[in-house]
């Protein structure tokens, strides 16, 4: 009979009474309870053991809520912090949001209350272990899959269909909209390439391997990806190398759909005057499959709401992508893509349509 394994929960205050109390309290829920009176030694605890909740006194000596809630985070960023404060006071309760605190709990206790809000926290704390553990999986499982395509030459015709999934299931997961954004770049890279008379071998390609431009996304933290508001410049950085993340992913396949998604990969971000990323090229060094992409990854980002902007309308999107603004300029594109989506815009606009409302 399997031993079911105890929720760990640190809890860090001052007052020997409130420790003894809420530490008897958890122990009978079934909670492995671990105490310190300081923040120093919180600290050393969280760098030595594994905890899935912390809660913390927000009134320790010689230490603010920030300082708090930094110092726990840089040793776990996912860990959830609960706060313990006497005062309901607006100012903590900012400095708890601005610091990520997972919640807020006044005392005296309403001990239902407390028990709800650890229960919550432990419950974020394993989705995040187990959400942790299958993109771990997922990003082996492409890796291998990868490796394996490169020596199957006969399958040059048709990309196995499971491979094809198990990819996409990579972007998918990030989040709904991610999978969502997949599926239309897809769809826009197709019409485009159809309305400029390229070669249906080519578009059948683009159509499946432009849905996997932001497979490198897997490697980079949530926290950062799903961050609400602007992205430090270190931040962005980070953000920025899920362009080489992709390649390697993506590396090493010989089956053409596989290589034109590792081109796409790396190149959608370059911008046709050379201000793009992550090589820096300009004009028709950039890949055909890479120019189309970046004009219809940039569309769409346009036309859909973000946690740092709100979603405009298909007119607005097309006169920033023809006139531009602060972020994008008619000088990132090549032209002729640029004046092939100008002239097909209006179907673009029933595409992007056409997935409202999809999960």
């Amino acid at each position: 009979m399997e031993t079911k394994v105890k929720s760990r929960v640190l809890l860090v205050d001052r007052d020997p009474d409130i420790i003894a109390s809420v530490s008897s309290l958890l122990a009978k829920e079934d909670y492995f309870v671990t105490s310190c009176s300081n923040a120093h030694e919180a600290a050393a605890r969280i760098s030595e053991e594994s905890f899935d909740v912390v809660l913390a006194d927000v009134q320790m000596p010689d230490i603010s809520v920030m300082e708090l809630l930094e110092n726990i985070h840089k040793q776990s960023t996912q860990l959830p912090v609960i706060l313990l404060t006497e005062v309901p006071d607006f100012n903590v309760a900012l400095e708890a949001i601005r610091g990520r605190a997972f919640d807020l709990v006044v005392k005296p206790f309403n001990f239902e209350f407390l028990l709800q809000a650890v229960k919550r926290a432990v419950q974020h704390s394993t989705f995040i272990k187990l959400k942790d553990d299958y993109s771990h999986s997922l990003k082996n499982m492409v890796m291998e899959k990868t490796r394996e395509l490169g020596n199957i030459r006969q399958q040059r015709e048709d990309i196995s269909k499971d491979l094809v999934g198990c990819l996409i299931t990579v972007t998918e997961f990030q989040d709904n909209e991610a999978k969502i954004h997949g599926k239309r770049v897809g769809a826009f890279s197709e019409l485009i390439a159809l309305s400029m008379g390229m070669p249906m071998e080519f578009v059948r390609k683009l159509k499946i391997s432009s849905q996997l431009h932001d497979i490198g996304k897997i490697s980079i933290k949530d926290e950062i990806l799903l961050k609400p508001g602007s992205l430090t410049s270190d931040e962005f950085e980070i953000v920025k190398t899920h362009t080489t993340e992709g390649k390697k992913l993506l590396t090493g396949s010989s089956h053409p759909v596989l290589m034109m998604a590792e081109s796409i990969a790396l190149s959608h971000h370059e911008k046709w005057n050379g201000t793009g990323y992550p090589e820096g090229l300009k004009s028709d060094d950039i890949p055909m499959e890479g120019r189309i992409v970046t004009i219809v990854d940039q569309y769409d980002v346009i036309r859909t709401q973000k946690t740092y902007k709100p979603a405009l309308r298909h007119e607005e999107a097309v006169r920033i992508m023809t006139r531009g603004n602060e972020r994008t300029s008619p000088e990132h594109f090549d032209p002729k893509i640029l004046n092939a989506f100008i002239k097909i815009s209006p179907k673009l606009d029933a595409i992007y349509n056409s997935f409202k409302g999809l999960s």
